[in-house]
């Protein structure tokens, strides 16, 4: 079932008609409203049958004409709209005799407004709801064509709550190899840049906590020969200021 709204002009008069109807297969029901009056009606599947007949239109022909007709805002081109006889109806004008002829009537039952009001809104929260959904889904689908387009990553419910990931962050692979880069290795990277980080960020540290001098391992004096020689190799070391000679027995053993 398919549910229409639309405002449609008096003839003869300067006000409107706010039309709901509700169309099925065969069949429609409507509600009116106008000038602080309300009315309700039905179509049935005969008096469609009967109004296509006088015409001499197929019931789908005169379906068409007749959705035309009540559902398009502001009035249809070539119909007119009044209320006569306790019934709405609607003309057309011919084209070649150009003399407005009946084209469709249903017959009016008289209502609160109140009650057919309240049907009207809820007809339209519906719609409103329905094209609320559908431009949402329009909205992400572009969304996601449009990062598609840039080779960006599209955007859902997950990468929304997921941190951004820097571009000068090492990728899963390297560039040059095309050799996967484990988890251990990335979080080794990471742990070193942090410390590099903080050892030139001086700036952004007490002198109290930048170190005044920095530790490096020993190193030990190798003879060029393998193993062990009773010739000594000298070497200074600072220690109150002597002078010790090593030789390479003692070297080996500091190894």
């Amino acid at each position: 079932m398919n549910t229409t709204l639309s405002k449609l002009p008096e003839d003869g008069g300067c006000g409107c008609y706010r039309l709901l109807v509700e169309w099925n297969s065969y069949s429609f029901k409507v509600v009116l409203l106008q000038n602080g009056y309300a009315w309700n009606g039905h179509a049935s599947h005969g008096h469609i049958e009967q109004l296509s007949q006088l015409l001499q239109l197929s019931v789908e022909e005169y379906m068409n004409e007749t959705k035309l007709a009540l559902s398009t805002q502001g009035g249809a081109r070539h119909f007119t709209y009044l209320i006569e006889d306790g019934r709405f109806v609607w003309k057309k004008l011919d084209q070649c005799s150009k003399i407005r002829m009946k084209y469709g009537y249903i017959q009016l039952q008289e209502t609160t407004y109140y009650e057919a009001a309240e049907v009207m809104l809820d007809s339209l929260l519906e719609q409103y709801c329905n094209i609320k959904m559908e431009a949402d889904g329009l909205q992400k689908t572009n969304m996601v064509a449009e990062r598609a387009g840039n080779k960006q990553p599209a955007v859902t419910e997950r990468s929304i709550h997921e941190p951004v990931q820097d571009e000068s962050s090492p990728d899963h692979y390297d560039s040059e190899t095309d050799v996967e880069i484990t988890d251990d290795e990335r979080k080794t990277d990471r742990i070193l840049l942090s410390v590099t980080d903080n050892l030139f960020d001086d700036d952004r540290k007490p002198l109290s906590t930048i170190p005044k001098r920095v530790s490096r391992p020993k190193r030990h004096v190798l003879e060029s020969e393998a193993g062990p020689s009773s010739r000594k190799v000298t070497r200074t070391t600072v220690e109150s200021g002597h002078t010790r000679e090593f030789s390479s027995q003692d070297l080996l053993e500091d190894i």
